[in-house]
């Protein structure tokens, strides 16, 4: 009885050594106390590199749905609202005069003018915009970065890192987010 009992423990004991499952610790192996004062933010150039193929798009009837997986896209026309959606994407605005901006996904790299209002969802999301009159972020690991003012903005999520000349009232419902105003030389 007893070594029938000895071989059915070796046997799970084997079983969980090949299978790899091993439980995962319920604290991050480190933590990192106190934010810093100014979140480092490397700004991203969307636009394409000379050998990455670039698709313009339009703005039909003030709406432009803009998706897509791993590739550059760019708008230069006025668009009221303006949808962004997939994974790895590249989007250039810049020259663009955008009311609404929504951007859903991961990976996705959005390069603005001034925008009236910006709903970032997903993780590790991008935008770099000259300003934005409302901001609202949800999820984990994005970036904003604002060049002017951010008027107001909400944070659902965690570990993301929002910078702006000047920023407005700020709600912050996440955890480890970093946002402050840009510092000037």
């Amino acid at each position: 009885m007893i070594a029938r009992g000895f071989r059915v423990l070796i046997v799970a004991s084997v079983a969980v050594t090949l299978c790899g499952c091993v439980p995962e610790p319920t604290e991050p192996p480190f933590l990192v106390s106190g934010a810093p004062t100014t979140p480092a933010v490397a700004p991203v150039d969307p636009r394409p590199t000379a050998d990455e193929p670039v698709t313009d798009v339009d703005c039909p009837g003030d709406v432009a749905y803009l998706s897509g997986h791993s590739t550059s896209l760019r708008l230069s026309a006025p668009c009221a609202r303006v949808e962004v959606a997939g994974e790895s994407l590249r989007v250039d605005l810049s020259d663009a005069v955008v009311g609404a901006l929504t951007i859903r996904g991961e990976g996705i790299t959005v390069s603005a003018g001034s925008v009236t209002s910006a709903l970032i969802e997903g993780q590790r999301n991008m935008l770099t915009a000259a300003s934005v009159g409302s901001g609202t972020v949800r999820g984990d690991g994005n970036t904003v970065d604002v060049l002017g003012d951010l008027g107001s903005l909400t944070v659902q999520g965690s570990g993301n890192t929002v910078t702006a000349a000047a920023l407005g009232a700020v709600t912050d419902q996440g955890e480890g987010n970093a946002i402050a105003p840009r510092l000037r030389p």
